[in-house]
């Protein structure tokens, strides 16, 4: 079986990169459910996805399947630390 990463760089806080972030997320479960070597890893804005109020609804549910699923490989320190995720 293959392995994929997934890097998602895309501010969850935009309606299209937050319904493009979800997408990425739905693949990466899919991908793992079929017997595949899958990692999620954020970075950039997208660092910001789990603690978002995004304006696509979809995104947090997809979010919390990955976790569960154990895909969530890890988030940039740096992009996660509060002065740049503005908290």
């Amino acid at each position: 079986m293959g392995k994929y990463a997934f890097v998602i760089l895309s501010n969850p806080e935009d309606l299209s990169e937050a319904i493009r972030a979800a997408h990425a997320l739905h693949y990466a479960v899919q991908l793992k459910r079929a017997g595949y070597d899958v990692v999620v890893y954020f970075d950039g804005l997208g660092s910001r996805v789990p603690i978002a109020d995004s304006p696509y609804k979809g995104l947090r549910p997809a979010y919390e399947v990955a976790q569960r699923e154990g895909v969530i490989y890890g988030v940039c320190g740096y992009c996660a630390s509060p002065p740049h995720l503005n908290i």
